[in-house]
């Protein structure tokens, strides 16, 4: 027991006099401290330019992954490697469409000319005016006191024939010979007069002919010799082709007789007459009569206009 007493008791003594060392003594503190601080300054690292190379490169790869996230312009995509098979076949595809327009439009332009030289073409010759007249009813412009006979009469003749290699189907045809001013506007004149022509008319037959007859009196005939009035010729005829194709041919021709050295001279002259006022309508020529397209209807209908008049189309 006593032994026992006896360490307890040197422990207790001993104990409390190392631990006042140790915290007492100010200077063991301040190296132990020191000792911590070297401990914990880093060591300086040496590194190669090779390494720092890869450094730079590692941040540049970094920066380009950042850039990467952000989204790109459409051009951009639209070019991007990923996107070029798609484009190809769009250009092709558009360069497909264009070669098919033109083939088309090669084609129609081939069948246009084939119709063009094979369907019907309706003609109208006039024939040279006699300006005697009639056997019995001679006029003669003299300026002399004679009367002239009675019933003096002028004809007018003119042919009419199927010029093209197919057959033309007749519809209305209507033709005048009329004496007028020579500042007429023909477009104002109603021709109610009709021609007899047969339903078909055949490239093969020989022309056709029509006559129109003008009473003439010595005023008229004077008149006409002076320049102010003239000798008109005035009509239209309408057909049809074997291609479904329905067409108008309009004609308006004055005579060019004038009386020089005590007799007419350009007896057998027939001139084509167009008005000269901007934008009138032809008065001589083909006229194409086609149905209108479903566009110009909605057009004409927004106009409040007939959408079912036909479209002429002057060849």
């Amino acid at each position: 027991m006593w032994r026992w007493l006896a360490i307890v008791g040197l422990m207790v003594l001993f104990l409390p006099v190392n631990g006042q060392d140790k915290t007492s003594d100010p200077k063991g503190d301040k190296e132990h401290a020191e000792q911590n601080i070297e401990k914990c300054v880093p060591t300086p690292i040496t590194v190669n330019c090779g390494e720092s190379n890869l450094v730079q490169k590692q941040a540049a790869a970094k920066e380009t992954d950042g850039t990467k996230d952000q989204p790109e312009g459409y051009f951009h995509t639209l070019i991007s490697p990923n996107n070029l098979p798609n484009l190809l076949l769009f250009l092709a595809g558009i360069v497909g469409i264009g070669i098919a327009i033109a083939t088309l439009r090669t084609i129609k332009r081939q069948v246009d000319t084939f119709v063009s030289k094979e369907r019907a073409r309706i003609t109208v010759a006039t024939e040279p005016l006699n300006p005697n007249g009639e056997a019995g009813s001679q006029i003669v412009y003299d300026k002399s006191p004679m009367l002239l006979p009675r019933n003096a009469i002028w004809n007018v003749d003119i042919h009419i024939a199927n010029s093209g290699e197919t057959n033309a189907f007749i519809g209305a045809a209507f033709c005048k010979a009329c004496i007028k001013e020579s500042n007429w506007n023909a477009r104002d004149e109603i021709v109610t007069s009709q021609i007899g022509l047969p339903k078909v008319m055949r490239p093969t037959e020989k022309p056709l002919q029509h006559r129109e007859r003008v009473e003439m009196d010595r005023k008229t005939a004077t008149a006409i010799a002076e320049g102010s009035l003239r000798l008109w010729v005035i009509g239209r005829i309408e057909f049809g082709d074997v291609f479904g194709n329905h067409w108008t041919l309009k004609f308006c021709r004055q005579w060019g007789g004038t009386w020089f050295g005590g007799q007419w001279q350009f007896a057998s002259v027939w001139k084509d007459y167009e008005p000269q006022t901007p934008g009138s309508f032809k008065m001589n020529g083909e006229f194409r009569i086609k149905r209108p397209s479903l566009p110009r209807q909605l057009v004409r209908r927004m106009r409040k206009k007939d959408p079912q008049a036909p479209v002429i189309e002057i060849t």
